[in-house]
């Protein structure tokens, strides 16, 4: 009776001394608790100080590496009438629908934005953009409108297939001064008057006039020679040496009038029948 009693005293001892322990134990979790806590929101404090100041602290920037061995490659075309940008610069280029989009490459590839190197974009005009003109060659029924009398009307297609119209120059839409009357040798015939064989709307007889009196917009007109003077007209026009010593250029008197066209209304020598 005596062994059993000895054991139950022992385990009433230890269940107290287990409750003292705990209850120590919570003491000093109650009573340390708060210093733990401001303990750690500081060190969270420091932390999060220190990461603001690193972010505000100025990046070194390391040197750019020397650049040695960029190459410049060739041109290489790619086509009419597009678009695109330089990758270095950002700078857009649109080219025309007669201009071919061109780019340069470098080795190694890139190398080119690292240094004052030119765009490798570029626009060139290039007459492949574009078909020949048509018709080729021209009729004389082309030329004249829309396009004016000495040019006819040729049409193309220029890059992505747009439609391209223009009034152009030919040698067979150019009309000229034709004879009779026929057209002499110095010193009785000049020149023909300045511009008087271009532009013409159509072929047009060749006429005379006096000296120093070309007319404009006539055309193909051709001045006599000093001393000579417009005469007849029409298929018989011609230049010749109507002056006689005392005879008033302002009139001829009856029966001394040139049937080759003396009578003119202009002040001239006339010339007396033979």
């Amino acid at each position: 009776m005596r062994i059993f009693w000895k054991i139950k005293g022992t385990k009433a001892q230890h269940t107290i001394e287990y409750a003292i322990l705990m209850t120590l134990i919570m003491a000093g979790i109650i009573i340390t608790g708060p210093y733990v806590i401001r303990s750690w929101n500081a060190n969270l404090k420091g932390w999060e100080d220190s990461a603001q100041v690193s972010l505000q602290d100025p990046l070194l920037e390391v040197p750019a590496a020397p650049i040695t061995g960029c190459t410049e490659l060739s041109w290489v075309d790619e086509g009419c009438n597009l678009g695109t940008f330089d990758p270095c610069t950002g700078e857009v280029f649109s080219c025309g629908m007669q201009q071919m989009l061109q780019r340069r490459g470098y080795s190694p590839a890139g190398c080119q934005c690292a240094g004052a190197f030119p765009p490798s974009v570029a626009c060139t005009t290039d007459p492949s953009c574009c078909s020949p003109w048509e018709p080729d060659p021209p009729t004389k029924a082309d030329c004249g409108a829309p396009c004016p009398v000495t040019q006819y009307l040729a049409t193309r297609i220029c890059g992505n297939g747009i439609v391209e119209t223009a009034c152009l120059d030919d040698p067979i839409c150019s009309f000229e001064c034709t004879s009779p009357p026929f057209v002499g040798i110095a010193p009785q015939y000049g020149a023909m008057c300045p511009g008087d064989d271009t532009g013409l709307a159509a072929p047009l007889l060749n006429s005379f006039v006096d000296p120093g009196e070309c007319t404009d917009p006539t055309k193909c007109e051709t001045e006599c020679g000093v001393g000579f003077f417009a005469l007849g007209s029409g298929t018989t026009a011609y230049c010749g040496p109507c002056a006689w010593p005392g005879i008033e250029r302002t009139g001829c008197p009856a029966n001394t009038l040139d049937p080759r066209g003396c009578a003119f209304t202009r002040f001239k020598p006339c010339c007396l029948t033979p």
